[in-house]
């Protein structure tokens, strides 16, 4: 027998002959153990060596001990409600062994008086604020405090730390290798073209100080610019942050129409609240000096046959040998009213915006009614000098047709494209139901995400159909 082993059994009996009945007899012989039975006739006990049966006779006296689980029952009854008592009992059960009947003892005391530090602390209580908690839940409590008292001072939490919006900001940026110029964030690519497209601007703005422009690898007059860049096939080109303007119209003309396109580009950014990555490359954008000239690029990159020679349109995605190396180019012709011109400018940048936050391989694209209708939203709707007439121009190339027939058979037309600017006019306004909001944003979130874009976009269409009186109503129609 292994020594602990034996030590732990000679302890069981120890402690179970402190506990035991003791029979003595007539003659001082005595007995241990448990008496299992006593009448007038016999005592019976049992001990460690077997039940024995004795004349009653014989016996000189019986004396019947208490186990110590029940001397606990018996003194935890005398101690009810007395702190000190309890406390007591539960010192005496540790010293009998008794870890059970400890706990317990320390329960009576804290129900006897909660804030018994002594009693809370062996139970594994701690103090949070003005109560006692376990230790668990002041791990937790400690957490939800700290918490909203981080929160109320604005911070958030990154990576287990707390720390303000801009500092998270920055450590995920940097953990993404990104470095800040002007106040933004970008890649090193990014960074590096900036600075490239900073240096070849300078370098432009100077040449053009001393009325020289870059034709053909050189720095050449303006008289000479101006008539290499009259040709459609050697447009002049204005560069921006976010377009390249060509035309064959003139250099003052080009600068013009930029700022007219840069400014399309911010509202559409601002609409969507998102843009298109576009790795450094700016949106094409063409205005032609005349319909012929039109016609001559809308063949060459591929226009649809069904578009109006008279309203901007986006050439499909082409490979690179059918574009002269530009994946999506936005062609639409000069006016002699500037106004109108700026118009088509205007629709020209937001539908190529809006095609190319869908991608060039969308298989799950935005139905053309939408691309033209926020493309006309931005252009005329939205701005209150075109509101009217475009509502005047809607209601006299035919009006606005029911809902069922516009998105069922919609063709890129004038009536079709104004009817569009209508519906996203409407959703704009505060005239627009909440349940068609919701779809509304619903569809745009989809777009954006690039997942389950057709299906919310049909959903919407059941919505603008629903409600189409409002709709009319919205428009005097």
């Amino acid at each position: 027998m292994k020594p602990m082993f034996a030590t732990l059994i000679c302890c069981l009996l120890l402690a179970a002959a402190a506990a035991a009945d003791v029979v003595t007899l007539n003659d001082g012989r005595k007995f241990e153990g448990t008496v299992i039975e006593q009448t007038a006739e016999k005592v019976v006990i049992k001990t460690r060596f077997g039940v024995s049966e004795l004349k009653a006779a014989d016996v000189a006296s019986v004396e019947i001990k208490s186990t110590p689980e029940e001397e606990f029952k018996q003194r935890r009854e005398a101690a009810a409600g007395d702190t000190k008592a309890l406390f007591d009992l539960y010192v005496w059960a540790t010293s009998n062994s008794l870890k059970n009947q400890a706990k317990i003892a320390l329960r009576d005391v804290i129900k006897a008086d909660p804030n018994h530090e002594e009693a809370r602390r062996l139970l594994g209580y701690v103090r949070f604020e003005d109560r006692w908690v376990t230790e668990k839940e002041h791990e937790r409590l400690s957490a939800e405090k700290e918490r909203k008292d981080m929160q109320a001072k604005g911070l958030v939490l990154h990576e287990g730390k707390w720390m303000t919006p801009e500092e998270k900001e920055e450590a995920v940026n940097l953990a993404k290798g990104m470095v800040k110029v002007d106040g933004q964030w970008v890649d090193m690519k990014d960074k590096e073209r900036k600075e490239e497209d900073a240096k070849r601007r300078q370098e432009a703005e100077e040449h053009r100080a001393n009325g020289e422009f870059f034709v053909n690898g050189k720095w050449v007059a303006r008289k000479e610019a101006e008539a290499f860049f009259a040709d459609v096939e050697n447009p002049y080109r204005a560069e921006g942050d976010h377009v390249l303007l060509c035309t064959n119209n003139g250099i003052e003309f080009g600068d013009r129409m930029l700022v007219t396109a840069e400014a399309a580009y911010r509202k559409a950014n601002e609409f969507f609240g998102t843009e298109p990555k576009m790795d450094g490359r700016k949106f094409p954008v063409y205005v032609v000096a005349g319909l012929e000239d039109y016609n001559l690029l809308g063949n060459r990159w591929g226009a649809d046959e069904k578009s109006s020679n008279y309203a901007a349109f986006v050439t499909p995605w082409l490979p690179e040998e059918q574009t002269g190396g530009i994946d999506m180019a936005s062609v639409t012709q000069y006016y002699k009213d500037a106004s109108l011109t700026e118009v088509y400018v205007h629709h020209a940048v937001v539908e190529q915006f809006v095609r190319r936050i869908m991608g060039p391989t969308a298989a799950d694209p935005a139905p053309r009614w939408f691309i033209d209708g926020v493309s006309s939203y931005i252009e005329r709707w939205q701005n209150p000098k075109f509101f009217t007439w475009s509502r005047e121009r809607l209601i006299a190339v035919g009006g606005m047709l029911k809902m069922k027939t516009y998105f069922g058979g919609y063709q890129p037309s004038e009536q079709y494209i104004l009817g569009g600017g209508l519906l996203v006019a409407f959703v704009k306004s505060d005239k627009c139901p909440e349940d068609l909001l919701k779809e509304w944003n619903d569809s745009v979130a989809a777009l954006i995400a690039g997942e389950g874009v057709q299906k919310a976009f049909r959903s919407l269409e059941k919505a603008f159909a629903k409600h189409e009186d409002v709709l009319r109503e919205f428009g005097n129609l």
